[in-house]
Formats: C-alpha cells, sequence, structure tokens
C-alpha cells in the first residue's frame, strides 16, 4: 500500500481519491513513497524531498522540466495530467472561436443595431487549423467536427489526427 504525499498545500479532492484509490495519505514527506505535488517549480520540491520518494505526480500536462531538473536521472517515476483538462479546455476554445467568427466582441461593444453591418460568418464555410493534437487539440476537433468545417491539425510529427481533414508537420 502507497503512502502518498500531497503538497506543497493540501488538496482536499486529490487526497480523498488518493485514500478512494487504495492508497493512505501520508502526513509529510519524510512518510511518503509517492508525492502528487502541485508545486510549479522543481527546484522548490527538490530542496525538501527525501530519498524514499519514488514516484511523482505533477499537475501539468508535460513532464519536460521535471526531467530537466534530474528527477529521472535519480530514478523517480514522474507522471503527467496529460488529457485532465483536454475537454474543458477544448471547449473554452470552441467557445473563443464562435466568438471570433460571430464578431462577439465587435457587437458587444456597439452602440446602436446597424442590419447592413450584420454581416456574421460561419465555421460551416471555413477552414480551422488546430495547431497540437495532443489532448486538447483532438478534443477540440471532435467538437468542430459537427459543424461541418475544415479541419487541419498541425503536428510536430504530420502523423495523421483522427477526424482532420488534412494532417501536416
Amino acid at each position: 500500500k502507497s503512502r502518498v504525499f500531497v503538497g506543497p498545500d493540501t488538496v482536499p479532492e486529490v487526497a480523498k481519491a488518493v485514500e478512494a484509490g487504495g492508497s493512505t495519505l501520508a502526513g509529510s514527506l519524510c512518510d511518503a513513497d509517492a508525492v502528487v505535488w502541485f508545486g510549479r517549480d522543481p527546484e522548490e520540491l527538490d530542496a525538501v524531498l527525501p530519498q524514499s520518494i519514488r514516484w511523482l505526480q505533477v499537475p501539468d500536462a508535460g513532464v519536460e522540466k521535471w526531467i530537466d531538473a534530474g528527477f529521472l536521472d535519480r530514478g523517480f517515476v514522474v507522471t503527467s495530467a496529460a488529457g485532465v483538462y483536454g475537454g474543458q479546455v477544448a471547449e473554452h476554445a470552441l467557445a473563443l472561436v464562435l466568438a471570433c467568427v460571430h464578431q462577439i466582441a465587435t457587437y458587444a461593444r456597439a452602440q446602436s443595431w446597424n442590419p447592413r453591418v450584420a454581416d456574421m460568418g460561419s465555421l460551416g464555410s471555413s477552414q480551422v487549423s488546430v495547431i497540437g493534437a495532443g489532448g486538447i487539440g483532438t478534443s477540440l476537433i471532435a467538437l468542430l467536427r459537427p459543424f461541418g468545417c475544415s479541419i487541419v491539425a498541425v503536428t510536430r510529427s504530420g502523423r495523421m489526427v483522427p477526424g482532420a481533414d488534412l494532417s501536416v508537420g
């Protein structure tokens, strides 16, 4: 049974999930063999991290800064929150795209209504390029699909992205 420390400040929802998952909540880092760390600075954690820790869960989608700080070289397993917020961020991105297409900012600032200016666009006749097709990008592509727009997915590798009409590197 793992002893998990949640910090640097306790997050009640995460602490509850740790216990629901069958692990024991550790009262301090010294009593733990795993840590769910909500701090953003690897050096901050490194300064207080005991050797007993073998697994580190970070709140970011990427683990690069933790790898660069040498956590993997010292034998830690480092996992991330990749994909956890993809759906919510994609919904927000879609809301912003729709606000732009329908000129919400312009109409919200208007002092009067002019029907000749009401030339709203439509996603259906648009090409939308999604830069990055990780968790957020692929969720956004799925949300855009019903609008009938042409979707271009741009990835580092140029790999085929499900739901995109075209994938480029």
